[in-house]
């Protein structure tokens, strides 16, 4: 099957899902965006979410609860290839759930950097809000779009 077989293939479904695999679509882009953006500011130095996770797993400043967890954030984004995988599939529901489900992980891990590290600021260290902020967008964009997929994917059988 071809590009322009699939393109085809998704605007003769219905329009929430065409609308659904869009939004996750340009959702995972951004959250991987964002992974790559500022997340710390050290000097004059801008860290990656993924150079600030290892620096968080060795200075163990995180609640105790939350540092088991830190080991496994560059696996995360990775996962947002999932739903895509999905989408081509044509595995609606399963790829709105998955998105969803990513979406809440991406804007919980964003939201609590953006709490933890909002009034922090020692030694010229220093949150950037740049990264968090804009996966918080993203994961908004994934989630709007995995919970139109669950709805529009969903098809009666006829009796």
């Amino acid at each position: 099957m071809t590009a322009a077989s699939r393109a085809r293939t998704l605007l003769h479904q219905p329009a929430g899902v065409a609308l659904g695999s869009v939004a996750v679509v340009a959702g995972a882009a951004i959250v991987v965006i964002a992974a790559f953006l500022p997340w710390l500011k050290s000097g004059e130095t801008l860290r990656s979410s993924f150079q600030t996770t290892r620096l968080l797993e060795r200075f163990h400043v995180l609640p105790d609860a939350v540092q088991p967890l830190v080991p496994l954030w560059p696996v995360l984004p990775p996962l947002v290839v999932l739903p895509l995988l999905l989408i081509a599939l044509r595995c609606w529901r399963w790829a709105g759930a998955s998105a969803a489900v990513l979406a809440m992980v991406f804007a919980f891990a964003a939201g609590g950097g953006l709490y933890y590290g909002a009034d922090v600021s020692a030694l010229g260290v220093s949150l950037a809000t740049d990264g968090p902020v804009l996966m918080i967008a993203g994961a908004a964009v994934l989630f709007g779009g995995g919970l139109t997929l669950l709805v529009a994917g969903y098809r009666r059988r006829p009796v």
